[in-house]
C-alpha cells in the first residue's frame, strides 16, 4: 500500500513539475540574459524554500553567483543552459530539465539522502556504466569510439555487477 500511495504522490509532483516547466521554458524563450537570469534567481529563492535546512544560504550563494557574475567560472552553466533554451527544441529543453531536475535532482537527491542515513554509507549521485565502448557516432570529446570494437562486456557480467545476491 505504501509503494502505491508513493507512486501516486511521484506521478503528481513529476505532472505539476511538468506543467510548471512548460509554463517555464515558454517564459523564457525570446527573453534577454538579465531577465532569465533574473527568473533564474527565482527558481534559486524557491529551490531554498522547498529544500529548507538541506540547502543553507551558503550552498545557495554560489549557485546566485554563478547566475549573475558573468566572470564567475560557474557562469557557464548559465550560458549552457540558455544555449539548449535558444537551440532546442522546446519539447526537448522540457523533457531534459524534468528528467535531470525533477528527476535526477529533486527526486533521486531525496531517495540518496534517505538511503545514506538508512545503510549508513555514502551513496554517488550518479554512477557511469560503459556496457560497451563499441560506438560508431565519434562524438567531439568523447572516448568511447577510440577504442574499438573489443571492448564490451557480456549480458551476464553487466547483469552481475549489480546483482545483490553476491
Amino acid at each position: 500500500m505504501a509503494s502505491t500511495v508513493g507512486n501516486i504522490k511521484h506521478a503528481a509532483e513529476r505532472q505539476a513539475m511538468s506543467v510548471m516547466l512548460d509554463g517555464l521554458v515558454k517564459h523564457l524563450d525570446g527573453k534577454n540574459e538579465e531577465e532569465r537570469n533574473a527568473t533564474y534567481l527565482k527558481i534559486v529563492d524557491l529551490a531554498g524554500r522547498f529544500f529548507g535546512k538541506a540547502a543553507p544560504e551558503e550552498k545557495l550563494a554560489p549557485v546566485r553567483a554563478a547566475i549573475t557574475e558573468p566572470d564567475n567560472p560557474n557562469h557557464r552553466w548559465i550560458s549552457m543552459i540558455n544555449h539548449i533554451l535558444d537551440h532546442t527544441d522546446p519539447h526537448v529543453a522540457k523533457m531534459t530539465l524534468l528528467n535531470l531536475g525533477y528527476e535526477a535532482f529533486l527526486n533521486g537527491t531525496k531517495t540518496i539522502r534517505a538511503n545514506r542515513e538508512k545503510y549508513n554509507c555514502n551513496i554517488p549521485w550518479l554512477i557511469l556504466f560503459d556496457p560497451t565502448q563499441a560506438c560508431n557516432m565519434h562524438c567531439v570529446g568523447c572516448w568511447s569510439g577510440t577504442y574499438g570494437h573489443k571492448s564490451n562486456l557480456t549480458f551476464e557480467d553487466m547483469d552481475s555487477l549489480h546483482d545483490d545476491r553476491r
